[in-house]
């Protein structure tokens, strides 16, 4: 017997569509989440307060050593008013500039030290 596998109805592809979309947002907020942002961050908030949240994050994890105390405490400080919604409204930009600025001071440090590195693996 020669039985045709049946084409799959559009109710069978909406399913398949909205699993995925649920899959992918899921998969997304924990991106985001990891980022130090939430899923509701970019309807709320203009986008150099969503970068400069990440980049706090970023600093305040990954590169607390090369941070000083005031850097630590602006940082700290950008966090807890850009996670609330109600101070997260009165973040001017000239405060993410400077969580920016501190962000590019940071990398230059990294970039001078894997310099020194490998000046001393190649000499």
């Amino acid at each position: 017997m020669n039985y045709k596998e049946k084409p799959p109805t559009k109710r069978d592809l909406q399913q398949k569509i909205n699993s995925t979309a649920k899959r992918n947002t899921a998969l997304t907020n924990d991106w985001l989440r990891d980022n130090g942002l939430n899923d509701h961050t970019f309807t709320n908030v203009s986008l150099n307060i969503a970068r400069a949240t990440a980049m706090a994050n970023t600093l305040l994890t990954q590169h607390r050593d090369l941070l000083s105390k005031r850097d630590i405490h602006a940082l700290t400080d950008f966090q807890q008013a850009a996670s609330n919604k109600r101070d997260c409204k009165h973040i001017t930009d000239s405060f993410c500039y400077c969580v920016m600025n501190i962000n590019t001071r940071i990398n230059r440090a990294m970039f001078k030290q894997y310099r020194k590195q490998n000046q001393h693996v190649t000499a």
